[in-house]
Parts: structure tokens; C-alpha cells; sequence
């Protein structure tokens, strides 16, 4: 089986570890560190201003709704 780990805080945190492995007497855990983020692309930048323009007034939103409950 292969899980994803999660380094954080100095340590490595792996979610969702099966129960059943754990309960063993023995198990074995190899960690093989790859790195697998592009330092290419800042996800910061490819997202910058993705809801430029599409974001509306709440008072003008509510309108809106009201105006379709009374239909």
C-alpha cells in the first residue's frame, strides 16, 4: 500500500493509515520522499484574480432572491 504523508511541524503526519496495520506486532514503514511540486507554478499567481468581476454586491444579491421568492 502506498499512503501520501504530510510533512508539518517538523514531523510527518500520514492520514487515513489503515487500523488493521497498525494492530500488527511488526510493521514496517519505508519513507521515500519525492518531490512532486512544481516549483514553477505558484498556485498564488495562477489564481490571482479569478473572480475579478464576478464578485456582487450582498444587498444586490439579496434583492435578487427576494424578487424570485415573490414569483
Amino acid at each position: 500500500m502506498i499512503y501520501n504523508a504530510i510533512i508539518k511541524d517538523g514531523g510527518i503526519f500520514i492520514p487515513n493509515v489503515d487500523n488493521k496495520i497498525l494492530k500488527k506486532s511488526k510493521t514496517r514503514i519505508d519513507i521515500v520522499f519525492v518531490d512532486n511540486i512544481n516549483k514553477d507554478e505558484n498556485i498564488i499567481l495562477k489564481t490571482k484574480g479569478i473572480i475579478k468581476g464576478k464578485v456582487q454586491d450582498g444587498l444586490e444579491y439579496e434583492k435578487i432572491i427576494r424578487d424570485e421568492w415573490d414569483k
